[in-house]
């Protein structure tokens, strides 16, 4: 058991050290620079100083017409990442790019991004380091025996899963939370 836990453990470490280079080539982002939008960079570093926080190294997808963002990095090096179509919202809908850029500067100032891809983490090893070798195993065994412990990895597969979206739904909240405060009631972030 013990093993199985540090197999697990190494696994989420390595898989966390790698989500942000996987997060930066599978959303094909780019280093957003002063000549793309300075603008809409001085309006991120003045949100990022009304967190308290110094301005986030920006990505983006020029190509990416919708209006998202996402907070991602390991601590010390967290990156905000836009879409072409939030910078578009800069120009056409400030509000709600305030309220999308507040929500993901809350990430990073309420800590989440850590705990966020931790737990993510913690989801992949598992089904790399746990489940996947337990049902290779379980290929050999007859039919009754397969139901009986089918269905019990089924259970705990879905425990951990619903833990995972319980863990990712509060670190939403609570930056949704920090995000209205200075938007208002009537701010971007209620769209």
């Amino acid at each position: 058991m013990l093993g199985g836990s540090a197999a697990l453990l190494v696994a989420a470490a390595a898989i966390m050290l790698l989500l942000p280079l996987w997060i930066t080539r599978r959303r094909h982002l780019e280093p957003l620079s002063r000549e793309d939008a300075p603008a809409a960079i001085d309006a991120v570093a003045k949100l990022a100083g009304e967190q308290g926080l110094a301005p986030p190294r920006l990505l983006w997808n020029p190509l990416d017409p919708s209006p998202g963002g996402l907070a991602f990095g390991h601590p010390g090096r967290y990156s905000v990442a836009l879409t072409g179509g939030l910078l578009v919202k800069h120009a056409t809908d400030p509000p709600a790019f305030r309220a999308i850029v507040r929500h993901e500067l809350a990430h990073i100032r309420n800590r989440d991004v850590g705990i966020t891809y931790f737990t993510l983490a913690i989801w992949y090893a598992f089904l790399l380091v746990a489940v996947l070798p337990f049902a290779v195993t379980l290929l050999n065994n007859s039919g009754v025996k397969l139901w009986s412990v089918t269905w019990r990895l089924l259970a705990l597969a879905a425990l951990v899963y619903l833990t995972r979206n319980a863990v990712l739904r509060s670190r939403e909240v609570y930056a949704d939370l920090r995000a209205s405060v200075p938007d208002g009631p009537d701010g971007g972030l209620r769209r």
